[in-house]
């Protein structure tokens, strides 16, 4: 059975008003999912050597410059 939970949204400082995309609260199994799922990647994460940690590292950073632009809007 599926449990509507409730939302929300940021709220801009500079005016009060929601902004962006709405969210639905988590459930306590989808926290517990999520907590499984971060301590399996790290068991994983923990056997990677340097050279694999930084590829991804540098993956990671790869991503976040392409999205500069709209993140900076974002914030804006």
């Amino acid at each position: 059975m599926m449990t509507h939970a409730p939302t929300f949204r940021a709220v801009d400082p500079t005016t009060g008003a929601a902004t962006g995309p709405e969210f639905r609260d988590a459930t306590p199994a989808e926290i517990a999912a999520a907590v499984d799922a971060a301590v399996a990647a790290h068991r994983e994460l923990r056997t990677w050597d340097g050279t694999r940690l930084a590829a991804l590292l540098r993956s990671c950073a790869d991503e976040l410059e392409a999205d500069g632009d709209a993140i900076v809007a974002t914030a804006a």
